[in-house]
């Protein structure tokens, strides 16, 4: 039974990296801090407002950079510490991208919705240190739990990003090499 929840869990995790499309711009940045954004928009100092345009192309560039990041990572084995790693991995890279994202400052009628699209994405990127943490002890239950409502999410985050015009943000990543 043990076995069998993991190897769940694992071909679960190859599916997480079309999840994690919905993720590529997610993390645990804070949202507080001002950084330079790939164009030198400057996000929560509170700097002018980006052109949709504008807004459009960089958060798009970024998720593109980061999705590309996430398809070339190996899948995991349904190695209970194989799926830890992977996902161990996920996390530098959704944080950094989201440090970027949070850097851009969207057009103001787009405020409110990507900040809940920044939101909601920190919370689903919980859920991958979640799914991380019980994989790495061995916790099999709390895993797929963990993984399920990081699926769950999935959706409608793409659904945000698309609502934003975020058209490569709201894609599945691609399918990881292996």
């Amino acid at each position: 039974m043990h076995r069998s929840i993991f190897n769940r869990i694992g071909l679960a995790a190859i599916a997480g990296c079309v999840v994690l499309g919905a993720l590529a711009v997610a993390g645990c940045g804070s949202s507080s801090s001002s950084t330079t954004g790939a164009s030198g928009a400057s996000g929560a100092s509170g700097s002018a407002p980006l052109s949709q345009s504008e807004f459009v192309s960089q958060a798009n560039a970024v998720c593109k950079q980061y999705q590309g990041a996430y398809g070339a990572l190996k899948p995991p084995s349904n190695n209970p510490s194989d799926i830890a790693a992977y996902f161990a991995q996920l996390l530098p890279l959704a944080n950094r991208a989201h440090a970027q994202l949070v850097a851009l400052t969207p057009p103001s009628d787009l405020q409110a919705k990507y900040t809940q699209y920044l939101s909601d994405q920190k919370s689903q990127i919980g859920l991958v240190e979640d799914v991380e943490k019980a994989a790495k002890t061995g916790d099999a239950s709390k895993a797929s739990a963990a993984l399920q409502r990081l699926e769950a999410g999935a959706g409608q985050i793409n659904s945000q990003a698309q609502d934003l015009g975020l058209t490569v943000c709201g894609n599945a990543a691609p399918q990881p090499q292996g």
